[in-house]
């Protein structure tokens, strides 16, 4: 998602914090449309890809933490070893 895009849905006022993406629905997208030759195909793109944002890689998940020290091949080793954030 492109600074375009978020600054179209902060001046609309389909979002005002960044949590507010996760509660779009296909159509808050397509709205985008009629503003800026927005089309049906980047819409659902960008749905889709907010919805895989949820349930991130417990790898992903691991960096996001930010512990410090623990960056992305260090994530993937814990991720490796423990495969799962309930043990």
């Amino acid at each position: 998602m492109g600074k375009r895009t978020i600054q179209q849905l902060l001046e609309e006022k389909i979002v005002s914090t960044p949590s507010d993406l996760f509660k779009l629905s296909k159509e808050d997208f397509m709205s985008l449309e009629r503003l800026d030759g927005f089309g049906e195909k980047k819409a659902r793109t960008l749905y889709e890809d907010v919805q895989r944002a949820k349930t991130p890689t417990l790898s992903r998940f691991i960096t996001a933490l930010g512990i410090p020290l623990v960056g992305k091949q260090m994530s993937d080793l814990m991720a490796n070893e423990f495969n799962s954030v309930t043990r």
